[in-house]
């Protein structure tokens, strides 16, 4: 290092320790603009990570997990030395948080060069806003600032004395609160407070006012329209309330589609540290990872040499007639199978088959009738699935529980639909899959017509033990399990898989199975496990889980949606009022939940009587017999569910 030479400080951190293909890919574009580079590693590094940095870098400096971004880089410019630092020409500040680059680094320096006026500049800025999250910034909001995760510091600002005394007074950084409010959203304005002159080589000059974080908001139009080199790993796995409350969300799938159709951004950088790091989903909300399909003008063939399935489960005529009704649309080749309850309707089955389907490769089984109702495809096609290629799973979804026969045949029809909806359906989901090979499962969503409905985003009831005390237990603790979005699992019971991305469950399924019997939660919810462990297997053996409906049940889904938020908004607001979604659900959430008892308040009845306030006795003996005695709590819902309807209608609930 000498004189005039430009210098990058690049600051890794990683829980786990590895050093994933995104950082060298990045440095190594880096590297052809720099005279030196020091990698400054907050915590652990596995020995192959430490190779791989080594190789990078001049210089590896590996240090205890404290201090965040802005200590790491205090580490880098101690090491450099401050005698030396009034020397060099650049010192370049940046950090893990990025993928990229997605156009040379040297353009950026390049435009930086024509403007010798910036004593610092960076690639991104963050806009003022007048609400300091953190109410710890000594400004009281959050001044425009260039973002931390890529600083350019130039001679007269290294040679100052500010610059020294700012970095041996940065008081110590003990979570993200305070690594932005003391340093990210400082270091601009306090320099700029001193004289210094700053810029950004990429921003959207026209949307000042209008958007604080384009690089989280309007990341596409910063890549493709300001060329912005990089673009944030957080962006396809942040809280998506974020994404709402500024966008419609779509703001990580857009730019997915960029990077794919219109750069050479090698995306399996990016999938091999998400599926990591992040949980599935969050990775399918902040992606909208959802397919919809429409079933005609295209050619059902079975991928060449590729071994393809159908996987039923039955338990009746009426679920035999549906099935056939669609196993048609199967494209030649592929092979069928079907487990039903008894030997009787395995008869009734290949009867109606081979009327229905003549010529095609079909099989059927007599199988356990609560696998059937549990859905327990794993166990029941054990040995098939070791050898397919590609399986769609799909049942008839009949529950004994459920008090509406409708609500379930809708739900039959609308996973059928959606798996296999139509002659030229499922050859367009085979070619998805030869297209995306990190994609392994594509699954319905959770229905929310009819009784469904309270069960729609409430699948963390019981989960959270399972995942405290089972996921340790197999040894899956490296994917996060977050608490803000519900496991992504096929609930209904259809979907397809990769047969690869299946291997991990099924030579563990018996080692699972047992883990899930021995967790104290009830029955409902150890089965749900069961069926949140195919997202999980498959992001373990690094595969996406994406969903999937066609165009008639996403038609159906977008109305019913609309209807829901309509009808909610009506009863809550009679007068319009602009408010976005997550600060009603928070206020919402305050006043507590329709579960719990009513307390100090009466309502009244359709005959304006006024009656005493009820404590939801029969949902807390319900729950109780659900989890201790399933047997005995079918039999009494059987009784109580007519008398409960009539109790409802009287008082107009």
């Amino acid at each position: 290092m000498k004189a005039g030479d430009r210098v990058a400080v690049y600051f890794f951190f990683d829980a786990d320790g590895v050093v994933d293909d995104y950082n060298l890919y990045l440095l190594n574009d880096l590297k052809k603009s720099l005279d030196w580079l020091i990698v400054v590693v907050n915590g652990k590094l596995n020995a192959e990570g430490e190779k791989k940095l080594e190789g990078a870098a001049d210089r590896l400096i590996k240090r205890p997990n404290v201090g965040f971004d802005s200590w790491a880089y205090k580490a880098g410019l101690e090491d450099i030395g401050w005698e030396l630092m009034p020397q060099l020409g650049e010192l370049i500040m940046l950090n893990h948080t990025n993928f990229g680059p997605v156009y040379p680094f040297s353009e950026s320096f390049d435009i930086a060069e024509k403007h010798p006026e910036w004593d610092f500049w960076g690639l991104s800025m963050h806009h003022r806003s007048e609400v300091d999250p953190y109410k710890i910034c000594e400004y009281g909001y959050l001044p425009e600032h260039i973002q931390s995760h890529f600083i350019v510091v130039r001679t007269r600002m290294l040679a100052s004395k500010a610059f020294r005394d700012y970095w041996e007074q940065l008081p110590e950084i003990h979570n993200y609160a305070e690594a932005v409010a003391f340093h990210e959203a400082k270091f601009t304005k306090h320099f700029h407070d001193l004289g210094f002159a700053y810029g950004v080589t990429a921003d959207l000059e026209n949307h000042r006012d209008d958007i604080v974080y384009p690089l989280m908001s309007r990341p596409l139009e910063m890549v493709r329209d300001a060329r912005c080199p990089v673009f944030k790993r957080k962006l396809f796995y942040f809280e998506y309330d974020y994404f709402l409350q500024n966008t419609a969300g779509e703001c990580g799938r857009d730019l997915l589609r960029y990077l794919k159709e219109k750069t050479d951004y090698p995306l399996e950088l990016l999938w091999q540290n998400l599926l990591r790091t992040a949980p599935m989903a969050e990775l399918a909300e902040c992606m909208q990872l959802l397919e919809i399909l429409p079933g005609e003008d295209a050619e059902a063939v079975c991928p060449k040499g590729k071994h393809t399935l159908l996987a039923l489960l039955l338990s009746g005529q009426d679920g035999i007639d549906l099935a056939l009704r669609y196993a048609g649309n199967m494209p030649g080749g592929a092979e069928i199978l079907c487990a039903v309850p008894d030997e009787k309707l395995r008869g009734v089955f290949l009867s109606a088959a081979e009327k229905a389907l003549p010529g095609r490769k079909i099989a059927c089984r007599a199988a356990e009738a609560e696998d059937i109702r549990r859905r327990r495809y794993l166990k029941v096609f054990a040995k098939e699935l070791r050898e397919a290629d590609y399986v769609c799973f799909a049942c008839d979804g009949y529950d004994e529980d459920f008090p509406l026969m409708t609500g379930l045949m809708s739900r039959a029809e609308r996973g059928f639909d959606s798996v296999l909806g139509g002659s030229g359906y499922a050859g367009r989901v085979l070619r998805l899959f030869e297209e995306n090979p990190r994609l392994g499962l594509l699954m319905v969503p959770q229905s929310n017509h009819s009784y469904f409905y309270t069960s729609f985003g409430n699948y963390w009831f019981d989960w959270n033990a399972v995942a405290d005390t089972v996921l340790p237990e197999l040894k899956l603790t490296r994917i996060p399990q977050s608490r803000r979005t519900e496991p992504l699992m096929p609930a209904d019971g259809y979907f397809w898989a990769r047969g690869t991305a299946l291997r991990g469950y099924l030579d563990r399924y018996a080692e699972i199975s047992e883990a899930m019997g021995k967790s104290t939660v009830g029955d409902e919810p150890r089965e749900m496990g069961m069926l949140c462990m195919y997202a999980l297997m498959a992001q373990d053996a690094g595969f996406y889980s994406s969903q999937l409906l066609s165009v008639n049940a996403a038609r159906a889904e977008a109305l019913n949606l609309s209807s829901y938020v309509r009808g909610f908004n009506r009863a809550m607001f009679p007068h319009a009022t602009y408010h976005n979604y997550t600060l009603i659900r928070d206020r919402l959430a305050a006043v507590g939940s329709l579960d719990k008892p009513v307390a100090k308040r009466s309502y009244k009845d359709r005959k304006g009587r006024v009656a005493k306030p009820r404590q939801p006795l029969y949902d807390r003996i319900a729950l109780g017999l659900m989890k201790k005695n399933p047997p005995l709590y079918r039999t009494l819902k059987k009784i109580a569910t007519p008398l409960r309807w009539a109790r409802q209608k009287w008082h107009g609930v």
